[in-house]
């Protein structure tokens, strides 16, 4: 299970502080086997759900547009020297966007590395073949848009996987 809690520019829809934001988050540590934490986060507020024993997931996303690729290797770069698992997900304009996550995925381990939208839905699906941690269905509430539901990502996958929903 997953623990998180968006800003808007996240993608998320949490209206509070951000201190709140965080000590919902915190609170949750204990629950969960991790907990999803925005790069733009304070470090001190992810070192200290860090600390909690609790595995983190320092996620960075960017619904306009997918940077280059060193843009987006020294995002990962950073993400891990916080977290255990760095995530990244970002809007594609065209296929090659798309190939640019792919390539993310071949360079880095324990990194989640999505395309969004329609382009981008099959990057999900690939990203267990380039060793990525976790990948993510829908379960019954469609959480982003084209989000591959769980039953049908099992079949494309054929394998057990860890799937979160």
């Amino acid at each position: 299970m997953i623990a998180t809690n968006r800003i808007d520019s996240e993608g998320g829809s949490f209206k509070g502080s951000e201190e709140d934001r965080i000590n919902i988050l915190y609170e949750c540590a204990p629950l969960v086997e991790y907990v999803d934490i925005e790069l733009q986060s304070n470090d001190e507020y992810i070192y200290n759900i860090k600390d909690t024993g609790v595995k983190t997931i320092v996620s960075y996303h960017d619904f306009e547009k997918t940077p280059e690729l060193d843009e987006i290797l020294y995002i990962v770069k950073k993400e891990k020297e916080l977290g255990d698992i760095a995530k990244v997900a970002f809007m594609p304009e065209d296929l090659e966007d798309t190939l640019t996550i792919l390539a993310v995925l071949s360079h880095c381990k324990d990194t989640i590395a999505i395309s969004m939208g329609d382009l981008g839905s099959y990057t999900r699906i690939m990203a267990s073949k380039f060793d990525s941690p976790i990948t993510f269905a829908v379960g019954t509430d469609v959480t982003a848009p084209r989000k591959i539901d769980i039953e049908t990502m099992k079949a494309l996958l054929n394998m057990d996987v860890n799937i979160m929903d």
